[in-house]
């Protein structure tokens, strides 16, 4: 239970720009002070340009050529060549130049604005150039506005330096004092500023910043970001350590799980944690005569930070220790971060080392004062572990984590980013590279996509993940922590496709382009560049796939290829035909065809152009055989791609040969179908490797009584539906229905599935109980990851899938006979929820409930105009707590007091409620199952009252009920302050929702009520009509809820006419007079009044009155398409007329049935010519004897001439009545 926070969950909830945190954020957050210093920008060409300078900070594949020198002359070519652009002096009086660094791709050429012989802060411009002496990329920092009109500063640097001590409140020793002055610019304002750096060794850890204006002595920035020290030198030699490596989890392909071996449990060792460490050789440590010391030339234990525990160096060369002693962090620390620089060093030969001192990077395995967090100092370039929860030092990703920041800091030469928390993603991707590099986790492993195994994901904090599915950059949060597995997540796709080596070179080839101001797209764009600066482009299409599907806006320039696979076929003899649209930005050198049979690539053709369509023929061989090929692009500038990516990996294949495998049918049962929305669709997808020739329903209602089958037509991405071809006349609340899918596929000995294989699928037309909307507030698109003041919280979909509550809703009101729609606030549409009896507006679990602001609008204006609704979630009640609306007219509450308060308590006073009564008996207690805040909130009712309290917060929703208007026998709303799916009993949730729901939609004394709804009958819609004489109407009887008599009105119109027939009392008439015009479309709808309220027919029908033809009529008036009317008339007594249209010659029979399916005459059996056709019954049987009053049915069919295929087929209900 949590009424209130404590300071640290508070501080440690939030996440900032710097130090570089490892997951949970900064402490002494409100210390900081940060102005808005977020440039606008728009993308031009290939430039990112500043709105408010017109100044590119950002340029991207340049190509530009210039004279061979040193890096920094090479860089001033450029530099001066696009001055006018960049807004420099030509001269370029106003850059200093600070150092070059040098990557496997080339040359990164860092310069420093100065302003009056000061630095601009953050100022700073990276040139790249490749090998070939080109330029191919920067990051432009410089302000060209920044100009002092004093350049004196009155505040001395001590008198600053003493200003912000002060202002941090300092105290204990200090391991670095630094003071300079600088100039600031921001939003058109240009400050000198004296720039303060405080590192302090016991208390306050991190690197302070702090500007001081120079002239006022105003503190107006200040920002955590860390500390310094010296290395050692001494012998290098080897040792041994026990270290983890992976993390335990990783190893043991294990479960965090409390109270097991598999836990913290305080650091303790236990045999299954144990058992997960291994020995490993430690590389080139220093001895110096008579101590080994964890000390070598990539990394260094040092103890610059508390608690002290000294840098664990000792006389032997073995440490081996298990997780409890100290000096395990130590070694496991030494080992990783040597490894790591090792391999960065000495196999993908980048020179990268600290630029703050030399020799091995200096890290301290227990610092931070021993809170649960771990930082990075780009001050000092050293980086500290703490030791809450999970000791730190014990995860191999928090490690690499950590010492993915000082690879982007050391890359940039101080410049790294935290735009789009660019630099939280590049340690989260270099810790799950290494990760995913041991292959103990496979893609069906949830494990496999997270960061901080053993360190996250448990009950101290919930780790991150890199399949994190957010869009750039409209699923930007802010927060860098999570903003950062975007990132990430990019990444580890790519990786999937190109492996370690590639992905871990063009990344740190691509941070070496970047610089402080570098988001994510422009890191997507430097990733781009450092592939082709590294591998030729020879991986451009993966990345630009993956970047694009991202949101990234990258445009690369391979060749663009666009193919349709081949599919099965059953010639063996071919060729088989590939074509292929491809375009390129330069001149294609090669296209060729690879492809061989059986897995193997044994064979290449060369692609005929076409302009951009090219085309190949693989040659068969007369027998059957599996095929695989692929297509090779490559340009003039060595830009090649593939189709598939990744080919020869991935490849397409297909199979020539006789085709023995029929459809795959996948279908979800129809329910019980409501007669208020009868006809039912049929829907399912329909696969086939040759296609899908024929796809069609066929049925029985009641038994056979009646049966028929209608096709089912294709909607694209293999998706098929149809609607049953009775309409309601024919059917009636009660029946039965069954069917089954027939699915036919194109081979040459046709394949044929049924779904069901055997029997039928069966389902009851039954009466519906009222109509809900279902507005599912919990779509697929929620957050996994969200930070509160209450913490970071993260979803796990296995435990708490998107939708589970409205999903649960949806399937309990269907089986209790309501009408169901589900909806999302996106795709909802207000103006049709007066067609509802009632709304639901179901949040779940969701940490951003009612986020969509014109849904939450609406909402509040439907309870304010009387709308009857229930909302529910778990956290509605914590995010609105402060909004006025929400809280007065949805949640009817005035206070929110915590979460998890325990199960539902059945307020006594409420026990023969209708909620707890009616039609189930709820139970006095409902159990919640609690897994995360948006589990349950403690809800203290306004106006509204109690039903169910919490048992940690009595009086707290709970359940509440709000009453607009005093009746008892119902109210307006009711508010579930939990997850639905989440009340333990799922029977008792349901029993649950359908008292609420008869609650909510009982009548109320004094009110009047409308007249129900109905539909109309006959004649169908769309029908013609047999004569305009007499036109038989007929609709479904409509219900007063209050008794009152119903009248009934019926209109029959068009755009020329309205006949009105008032006052009916009964369900159907016989039309006369007026006569309608022949030849004519009439529309035709029912209104049902008490006297006061009066309500519509649900449809409105339109029917065709004849064409005057005579049977045997010339060529001109022939019928256009196979037609069935209604008999006239109907009922009828003794004889009735039935028409219908031949339009092509056709064998047709026309057959009468009763009520049970049994023949009784046969009419017409025979082939016809193309005609229309009046035939008569006279009520009589085959035998010539009068049949029984009742219901009868006709049924028309036409077949080919060769009676073997189905041209049309019809039913029709007739009525006899003596």
């Amino acid at each position: 239970m949590r009424k209130a926070f404590i300071l640290l969950v508070l501080l440690f909830s939030n996440f900032f720009l710097l130090p570089v945190w490892a997951q949970k954020g900064p402490a002494n957050r409100h210390l900081y002070i940060l102005p808005d210093e977020k440039e606008p920008t728009y993308r031009f060409q290939n430039m990112r340009v500043s709105k408010e300078s017109g100044v590119p900070i950002a340029m991207y594949r340049l190509d530009y050529p210039v004279m061979a020198a040193s890096p920094e002359e090479m860089a001033r070519q450029f530099l001066r060549d696009h001055a006018q652009l960049l807004k420099l002096t030509p001269t370029l009086d106003n850059l200093r130049f600070i150092r070059t660094v040098e990557t496997p791709g080339g040359y990164h050429v860092h310069f420093q604005q100065m302003v009056d012989g000061y630095p601009l802060y953050r100022g700073t411009l990276v040139v790249t150039i490749n090998r070939q002496h080109r330029v191919n990329f920067l990051m432009n920092g410089t302000k060209p506005a920044a100009r002092l009109e004093n350049n004196q500063p009155r505040v001395s640097l001590n008198q600053a330096l003493q200003q912000a001590k002060a202002y941090l409140n300092l105290y204990g020793s200090m391991q670095l004092e630094e003071a300079h002055t600088v100039v600031y610019y921001n939003r058109h304002q240009t400050r000198l500023a004296h720039q303060i750096t405080l590192v302090p060794a016991e208390a306050n850890f991190g690197q302070w910043e702090i500007l001081v204006d120079a002239h006022t002595g105003e503190i107006f920035r200040v920002e955590d970001k860390a500390c310094y020290d010296h290395p050692k030198q001494m012998t290098p030699t080897s040792g041994s350590g026990w270290v983890f490596d992976p993390d335990p989890l990783t190893r043991a392909r294990a479960l965090y799980q409390i109270g097991t071996q598999f836990a913290d449990n305080n650091d303790s060792d236990s045999d299954s944690l144990v058992a997960q460490i291994v020995e490993e050789v430690l590389l080139d440590i220093n001895f110096d005569g008579s101590l080994y010391h964890l000390d070598g030339p990539y990394a260094n234990i040092e103890d610059f930070e508390s608690p002290s525990f000294g840098q664990f160096s000792q006389p032997d060369s073995n440490w081996h220790f298990t997780r409890n002693p100290q000096a395990f962090e130590a070694v496991n620390v030494y080992y990783h971060v040597d490894k790591s620089m090792r391999y960065i060093n000495e196999f993908l030969g980048f020179s990268l080392m600290p630029y703050q001192y030399t020799g091995g990077v200096q890290v301290d395995p227990h610092g931070l004062g021993g809170a649960d967090n771990s930082h990075y100092i780009p001050a000092t370039g050293r980086i500290a572990w703490g030791e809450g929860g999970v000791d730190d030092a014990e995860d191999p990703d928090v490690i690499l984590h950590e010492l993915g920041h000082g690879l982007h800091d050391w890359l940039t030469v101080g410049g790294l980013s935290q735009e789009d928390g660019l630099s939280e993603g590049v340690g989260d991707y270099w810790a799950a590279s290494y990760n995913r590099s041991t292959g103990f986790w496979t893609p069906a492993d949830q494990q496999y996509y997270w960061v901080f195994q053993w360190d996250g994901h448990n009950e101290f904090w919930p780790g991150r993940v890199t399949n994190y599915s957010g869009h750039y950059p409209e699923d930007l949060t802010g927060s860098i922590h999570t903003d950062g597995q975007m990132w990430a997540s990019t990444l580890m796709q790519i990786y999937d496709d190109l492996g370690r080596t590639v992905t871990d070179s063009d990344l740190l080839e691509a941070l070496s382009m970047t610089n402080t101001f570098t988001n994510q797209e422009d890191a997507a764009q430097a990733f781009i560049q450092a592939d082709l600066n590294l591998y030729g482009g020879a991986h451009l299409s993966v990345i630009e796939y993956w970047f694009t599907q991202r949101g990234y806006g990258v445009n690369v320039p391979v060749p663009h290829i666009v193919h349709d696979p081949l599919g099965d076929t059953e010639d063996v003899n071919g060729p088989y035909p590939v074509t292929a649209t491809i375009t390129a930005s330069f001149p294609l050198t090669e296209v060729l065809l690879i492809y061989g049979t059986d897995g193997v690539f044994t064979d290449t053709l060369t692609m005929n152009g076409n302009g951009d369509l090219y085309t190949a023929l693989i040659p068969g061989n007369g027998v059957p055989h599996s095929y695989n090929y692929y297509i090779f692009a490559v340009d003039s500038s060595g830009l090649a791609s593939t189709h598939p990516l990744n080919a020869p990996t991935n490849y397409h294949s297909f199979f020539a040969g006789p085709d023995t495998l029929p459809p795959v049918i996948t279908h979800t049962p129809l329910g019980d179908q409501a007669y208020q929305r009868w006809p039912a669709t049929v829907r399912a997808q329909i696969t086939d490797n040759l296609g899908v020739a024929d796809a069609m329903v066929e049925y029985l209602v009641n038994g056979g009584v009646l049966s028929g089958s209608f096709s089912l037509s294709s909607t694209g991405d293999n998706q098929y539906e149809g609607a049953f071809d009775i309409d309601t006349s024919m059917v009636s609340i009660g029946d039965t229905i069954e069917y089954r899918i027939i699915a036919t596929d194109s081979a040459t000995q046709v394949n044929q599935s049924v779904d069901p294989p055997v029997g039928y699928h069966q389902f009851a037309i039954v009466n519906s109980l009222g109509s809900i909307l279902v507005i599912d507030d919990d779509p697929t698109t929620t957050l996994l990851v969200k930070n509160t003041e209450k913490g970071q919280w993260k979803r796990d979909p296995v435990m708490n899938p998107f939708g589970a509550s409205a999903s649960l809703m949806e399937n309990a009101l269907t089986e209790a006979g309501y009408m169901v729609t589900v909806e999302t606030p996106t795709t909802t549409d207000p103006n049709t929820w007066d067609q509802y009896d009632l709304i639901i507006s179901s949040s779940g679990i969701n940490e951003g409930s009612l986020s969509n602001t014109s849904y939450r609008t609406a909402l509040i204006n439907y309870s304010m105009n009387g709308g009857k609704f229930i909302i529910e979630g778990g956290e509605v009640g914590w995010t609105w707590r402060n909004d006025s609306e929400v809280m007065n007219y949805l949640l009817h509450s005035v206070d929110w007091n915590g979460d998890n308060e325990g199960d539902l308590n059945l307020l006594p006073s409420q026990a023969n409620h209708p909620i707890v009564t009616v039609p189930h008996q709820l139970p006095a207690t409902i159990p919640i199952t609690y897994t995360a805040y948006g589990s349950e909130d403690a809800m203290t009712p306004g106006d509204a009252y109690l039903i169910y309290e919490t048992t940690g917060e009595p009086g707290d929703a709970g359940i509440s009920v709000y009453d607009n208007n005093g009746f008892p026998e119902s109210a307006q709303s009711v508010y579930y302050a939990f997850n639905f799916a989440q009340i333990s009993d799922s029977s008792i949730a349901k029993a649950l929702l359908e008292n609420t729901i008869n609650y909510l939609l009982t009548e109320e004394p004094g009110q009047n009520s409308a007249p129900s709804s109905f539909s109309l009958l006959l004649p169908v819609n769309g029908d013609t009509v047999a004569s305009t004489d007499s036109i038989f109407f007929q609709w479904q009887q409509a219900i007063d809820p209050d008794g009152d008599p119903v009248t009934y009105t019926l209109k029959i119109y068009n755009a020329m006419d309205t006949i009105q027939v008032d006052n009916l009392t009964d369900t159907s008439l016989v039309y006369t007079q007026p006569i309608l015009e022949t030849d004519t479309t009439y529309y035709w709808r029912v209104f049902a009044s008490d006297g006061q309220l009066t309500t519509a027919s649900l449809e409105e029908f339109l029917f065709y009155t004849p064409v005057v033809v005579n049977v045997g009529s010339d060529k001109d008036e022939l019928p256009g398409t196979f037609h069935l009317s209604q008999n006239y008339p109907n009922p009828f007594n003794p004889a009735t007329t039935i028409e219908f249209h031949v339009p092509q010659r056709a064998f047709v029979e026309l057959v009468i049935f009763d009520i049970l399916g049994r023949k009784v005459k046969t009419l017409v059996n025979t082939e016809l010519v193309p005609q229309v056709y009046r035939m008569e019954w006279d009520g009589r049987d085959e035998s010539g004897k009068p049949v029984a009053t009742g219901i009868y049915f006709y049924r028309f069919k036409a077949l080919d001439t060769g009676r073997k295929s189905m041209l049309y087929q019809q039913i029709r209900k007739l009525v006899l009545m003596k």
